[in-house]
């Protein structure tokens, strides 16, 4: 059976506000087998990590000869911790390490910039994830803009837990939704060759 591997921060880890689930792991394996695409699913979310941090555990990931892996990372932007030059030469480093036919960039995801306007604000959010769509399309490489999925539904908070930062029940399974329509349109282009 193919293998998926979630390879993020929280967001990814599944954190709700106290300790994290595979809330989003079980959401993808689900929407994969609904496709008619079944996939093991592993979970490598870590509360907190960079691209940086990426990195350094991307060998961990490589370990489980994943056939996808999605990179999602959002710290990065936290207070300007990576420059955005950095963290689009971490995401080319880390594409190039898994693969470019088995990678999913994933862009930062909205936040409540009620809560968040210091910490991460709106243009940082866009300016990363424009850089990140931008260094895809050129590339060729599976991507979702996460931020604008959600931001083009009426009610963006609903994707977020009180905090404005974590996702929510509906937030995780929009991002589990969209994780898995990008792996089925990856497998029928490979069906198509």
């Amino acid at each position: 059976m193919k293998k998926v591997v979630l390879f993020g921060d929280s967001l990814t880890a599944g954190f709700d506000g106290q300790t994290t689930s595979d809330v989003l792991t079980q959401e993808v394996a689900q929407d994969l087998e609904n496709m008619g695409f079944p996939m093991t699913v592993k979970n490598f979310g870590h509360r907190g990590d960079t691209t940086f941090d990426a990195l350094k555990r991307l060998p961990e990931v490589l370990a489980e000869n994943p056939d996808y892996v999605t990179v999602f990372f959002g710290n990065d932007l936290l207070h300007n911790e990576v420059t955005k030059e950095e963290y689009i030469k971490n995401i080319q480093s880390l594409t190039e390490k898994i693969g470019p036919d088995k990678v999913i960039l994933i862009t930062p995801a909205y936040v409540d910039p009620k809560l968040h306007h210091e910490d991460r604000r709106g243009q940082d959010i866009h300016s990363y994830g424009k850089a990140l769509v931008d260094y895809a399309k050129e590339n060729n490489l599976s991507h979702l803009d996460l931020a604008y999925h959600m931001t083009v539904y009426p009610k963006a908070d609903e994707f977020l837990l009180a905090d404005g930062l974590h996702l929510s029940k509906w937030g995780n399974e929009l991002l589990g939704n969209l994780i898995a329509r990008n792996i089925k349109i990856l497998e029928l282009k490979k069906l198509e060759v």
